[in-house]
């Protein structure tokens, strides 16, 4: 018989493992409600910035991660992680921090794209394209 191996199965009795459904993207296109759940800041070509992974916290994919998501920290980029911590309900000194640790949700409009360079080229990917504030008005851009 197989079991779970049994610092697995102290985990789960001491509440330690969670036991949420999670998936991993690309998901197709849309509006989805997620929060952001880790970050690492990162030196690309273009500049410094951060990787921020975020979950899907409604809907029939809830618990989906979608990884990678690049935040530039240069003037041309800056729109994207600006517009996540304005959509969060936090201003522009805010630290990543801070609507992670709070858990704060937003909208996100994530398009399935293809990778254009590097080793994944010719996968699908998300990128995500917009933040919005969650707000009974923009709940109505999800699908059900």
């Amino acid at each position: 018989m197989v079991a779970l191996p049994k610092y697995l199965q102290d985990k789960a009795e001491a509440g330690e493992i969670d036991t949420e459904p999670r998936g991993r993207g690309p998901v197709e296109d849309g509006y989805y409600v997620m929060k952001l759940t880790n970050f690492e800041e990162d030196e690309k070509a273009a500049g410094p910035g951060i990787n921020a992974d975020f979950t899907i916290t409604a809907g029939k994919l809830k618990g989906t991660v979608l990884k990678y998501n690049w935040f530039s920290f240069s003037e041309g980029g800056a729109w994207k992680p600006l517009q996540f911590l304005q959509a969060a309900g936090y201003t522009a000194d805010s630290q990543f921090e801070e609507p992670m640790d709070d858990e704060a949700e937003v909208i996100a409009y994530v398009a399935k794209e293809t990778q254009t360079q590097g080793k994944n080229k010719g996968k699908f990917v998300n990128n995500i394209r917009e933040f919005i504030a969650v707000s009974d008005d923009n709940l109505k851009l999800l699908d059900d």
